[in-house]
């Protein structure tokens, strides 16, 4: 048996040695196998590579991202005397995310009140070829008005401040995402070391492909069976965000790595961050995506990006791989930790410490702070008709890609006060309107609508527009697009028409107190007879011109128009602004023509403006995202009418406010000098007025889309929304009255003769006439001929 045991050795040693070979032959066959699989990667990667490079470049070096045009509302102007509240400066601040504090402010988008007064940091903007740095100023309060305004900045008194325009709106293209572009010069060092210690601490030392990272992700997909880990540098990311699916296998991580590679073969480092850095997604603001670092550090902390401090470049770096998990508004604990982590890895990059200047204890105080994120309010569109009239009118100018994908500016003439009070005035009017009187509370979707529009006389600006009673509902702009008969607010046009006749023809006497006849007649026009009739059916026989306008009659303005001539009351409604099809007939003077509330209201603006016409503006600039200015548009006055002819009208309107068909406007509290017209078609299917002051004119049209009667009155159903808006606009102010231009003379006028009032005359006005024009005698009606005879006799 012992004799065996070598021979069993002696067997055993083949084998291990074939065993051996066995598993030598194998290793070779794989470690070749990876040599052909890693040259034939390689190859497949280099043609892969030479194929792409040249799309790579072009998409990288083109237009990567398409930019929303943006729509601003007029700076909001604060004046000393202004009270405070009426202002509405503290509201502005409000919705343009300024942050109250309890201390004088320290930083721009902070303000402080006091009992004495309101100090203000303001923001730089950039406006139309300016940038206004950022300002600390201070408005002194005596009592609730602003006494004075200080620029504590500059140590400056002010006469005058702007504060900033605020965003009312915006043109996106299919994606909405808000994006501002920041270059590497101002993207804050912090910014850049949290942004790598956090995504990619090799950023700076690799080619494109961080294979830590990706041996990493590699083990985790192992142990997990799934390759859908991260791992990839920050080249990759942008690789995956600018060019590829978001789908997560390894066929497009191969894809991604090689782009990687090529992106870093032709880029700099700081031209890949920077595009990194801008392309990022960072949250959500409603439907709105918050992409790259400059939309980012408005959103969250309301700065530009230079002003991040190290513990927010470091809370931006966290919320980059889940913005919805690590919101700060929602998750202060958990992005606390997040933030803080950030710190500690930079703590351990010696190169990133050197660079920022910092020491341990400066982390150490950036860990302290509290997340100081802006409470936040997102943007709304503040009026959305006025914003549809923009759209239309800007893609026509500049197409529909440019206007929402090249990120223009667009700096409008809407003030965001008057909107407000339009909408305001117009919801309460019909609300109020509809409780009154069953017949308007219908049910169905033809409900009660009202539009208006708000210009200003000396610019044409537009200063609000309503296009309808909810866009949400419907989004028919009635201020623009609908075209009403006019009623009596045409009267105006016919009686200016008389005016300018009367001021170009000596020969044709007319002023507010020639006697018209308010008695029934009937001509023959267009092959029928026409015999016009008073709203309330009745006649006050011989009436002056004054009160014919004021009590809005029909009969004796209808005598007027075929004394001037209708052609003469067209040509004059044309050097008004009217480009509305106005028909041939007498009728027109009683208001068949059709207009919407915008051309109207501007027509009548040439009345407030002292006969100069100014075409209607609703964009004041636009600038492209370099800071270029495409357009300007400026004010471009037309002399349409003689200041004597348009102060003429307007004294008379002055008079339909105070006591005529729009008295109502005083009991409902408007108390400044104003003028205007009412309107009232037939079957009362449409309810106009038309008022103004010499700074500002709005238009307000009330009824159905279709066939329904309103059943009231200019006077009582549009009328109360003008007066509404009125009392709102000059709270806190003082009214202007109209200036008269020179030759002006005024009389006091007996409206029962039309002739100079006696001492003794019981109706009596004050009219305005052109120097030369005025009555020389004096009226016979009411006299006493005792007291007559006594005062001969005296002379």
């Amino acid at each position: 048996m012992a004799g065996r045991q070598p021979n069993k050795k002696k067997d055993s040693a083949p084998r291990d040695r074939h065993s051996r070979r066995w598993w030598q032959i194998l290793l070779w066959w794989c470690f070749e196998l990876g040599i052909w699989i890693t040259l034939a990667a390689v190859v497949a990667g280099g043609i892969y590579a030479f194929t792409i490079d040249q799309d790579l470049r072009a998409k990288f070096e083109g237009k990567r991202w398409k930019l929303p045009s943006h729509v601003y509302s007029d700076a909001l102007t604060i004046l000393p005397g202004m009270l405070l509240e009426p202002s509405g400066l503290v509201d502005r601040l409000t919705r343009l995310n300024y942050q109250a504090v309890d201390h004088s402010p320290t930083r721009p988008g902070e303000y402080y009140r006091s009992t004495h007064g309101l100090e203000v940091y303001l923001r730089e903007f950039a406006y139309p070829g300016e940038k206004v740095p950022p300002r600390l100023v201070r408005l002194s309060l005596a009592g609730d008005a602003i006494s004075k305004i200080i620029d504590l900045t500059k140590n400056d008194e002010l006469v005058m401040l702007e504060i900033e325009p605020e965003m009312i709106g915006r043109f996106f293209g299919q994606v909405q995402e808000e994006r501002r572009i920041v270059p590497w010069e101002e993207i804050p060092k912090s910014l850049i070391w949290s942004v790598v210690a956090m995504e990619d601490a090799a950023f700076f030392r690799h080619h494109g492909i961080n294979f830590r990272g990706i041996f990493r992700a590699g083990l985790r997909g192992l142990f997990n069976f799934s390759f859908r880990e991260g791992g990839s540098s920050i080249t990759q990311q942008l690789v995956k965000n600018l060019y590829l699916s978001p789908e997560r296998t390894i066929t497009r991580k191969l894809k991604e790595a090689v782009m990687a590679v090529v992106l870093e073969m032709h880029y700099p480092k700081e031209k890949i961050f920077e595009v990194y850095i801008n392309e990022i997604y960072f949250g959500q603001s409603g439907t709105v995506s918050i992409c790259g670092l400059g939309e980012a550090a408005q959103f969250y902390f309301g700065k530009n990006p230079a002003e991040l401090t190290l513990a927010e470049s470091a809370l931006l770096a966290g919320l980059i791989r889940s913005p919805a998990g690590y919101n700060p508004r929602k998750y202060v604990e958990r992005v606390k930790i997040r933030r803080d982590y950030i710190l500690d890895r930079l703590a351990k990059m010696p190169k990133a410490m050197a660079e920022l200047g910092i020491k341990k204890e400066d982390l150490i105080k950036a860990k302290s702070q509290e997340l100081s994120v802006n409470k936040h309010l997102p943007p709304r569109t503040i009026a959305p008709y006025f914003i549809d009239f923009l759209r239309q009118q800007l893609e026509a100018t500049y197409g529909e890609d440019v206007l929402q994908g090249e990120g223009l500016r667009i700096f409008t003439t809407l003030d965001v006060p008057s909107q407000r009070l339009a909408e305001a005035a117009i919801q309460q009017t019909l609300a109020e309107l509809e409780t009154n009187n069953k017949s308007l509370q219908v049910h169905d979707d033809n409900v009660l609508q009202s539009a208006m529009v708000v210009i200003e006389p000396s610019t044409g600006y537009v200063r609000a527009m309503v296009g309808g009673r909810d866009y949400k509902t419907s989004s028919f702009n009635r201020a623009v697009q609908m075209q009403r008969q006019v009623g009596s607010t045409f009267k105006p046009f016919v009686y200016t028409a008389a005016f300018l006749r009367a001021y170009e023809d000596k020969d044709f006497p007319f002023t507010g107190a020639t006697l018209e006849k308010d008695e029934p007649f009937s001509i023959m026009s267009g092959g029928k007879p026409w015999s016009p009739q008073n709203y309330d059916n009745k006649f006050e026989g011989a009436i002056t011109v004054r009160r014919a306008l004021e009590g809005s009659r029909n009969v004796p303005t209808a005598r007027v128009a075929l004394q001037v001539g209708i052609e003469r009351i067209i040509d004059t409604s044309r050097l008004m602004g009217v480009t509305a099809d106005l028909p041939p007939y007498p009728a027109l003077s009683l208001g068949i023509a059709e207009m919407s509330p915008l051309e109207l209201g501007s027509a009548f603006a040439t009345l407030a403006n002292q006969g100069y016409y100014n075409e209607p503006i609703a964009v004041r600039d636009v600038v492209n995202r370099d800071g270029k200015v495409l357009e300007k548009r400026s004010v471009k006055p037309r002399r349409a009418l003689p200041a004597q002819v348009a102060y003429l009208v307007t004294h008379l309107l002055e008079g339909v406010v105070d006591r005529g068909t729009a008295a109502g406007a005083r009991r409902l509290g408007l108390s400044v000098p104003a003028a205007g017209k009412t309107g009232t078609t037939n079957d009362a299917k449409d309810a106009w007025f038309v008022g103004y002051t010499p700074s500002v004119l709005s238009a307000v049209w009330v009824g159905f889309d279709r066939e329904r009667n309103v059943g009231l009155t200019g006077a009582g159903a549009a009328l109360p929304v003008w007066a509404r808006f009125m009392v709102g606009y000059y709270r806190g102010q003082k009214g202007e009255a109209f200036e008269p231009p020179p030759g002006i003379v005024f009389r006091k006028i007996c409206q029962k003769t039309g002739l100079l009032a006696h001492y003794n005359s019981t109706d009596v006005e004050e009219e305005a006439f052109i120097e030369g024009t005025e009555p020389a005698a004096e009226s016979s009606a009411d006299r006493d001929s005792v007291i007559d005879f006594f005062r001969r006799k005296d002379h």
